[in-house]
């Protein structure tokens, strides 16, 4: 995705606190295209691998944990400020997508 196209989408579809189902709906369109949809649905156990861990299982924490990092920054630029000051500190993505459903 452009940065144009982008910037559109985060204009057009910013989380204001109100439209939380609709944002939502939007977000997940978006994380299906990027391939990380699944740090929405599902609080990942991203426990670092012991040390003698395989190559494979480190790989796949490793993935785990950028794709959440990814969606965090997603999910911060897809907000207004304010909402940006309150969750900005939160771990992990699945925090940040349950506190917006409660609130």
């Amino acid at each position: 995705m452009s940065g144009d196209e982008f910037a559109k989408l985060l204009d057009k579809h910013c989380l204001e606190g109100h439209n939380f189902p609709t944002w939502y709906r939007n977000l997940k369109i978006f994380m299906t295209i990027e391939k990380i949809v699944y740090v929405l649905e599902q609080a990942l156990d991203i426990e670092p691998p012991a040390e003698d861990a395989s190559q494979e299982v480190r790989a796949k924490y490793d993935k785990c944990v950028d794709d959440d990092y990814q969606a965090k920054c997603y999910i911060l630029a897809f907000m207004n400020e304010e909402l940006q000051k309150q969750h900005e500190h939160m771990m992990h993505t699945a925090d940040m997508i349950e506190d917006d459903r409660t609130h």
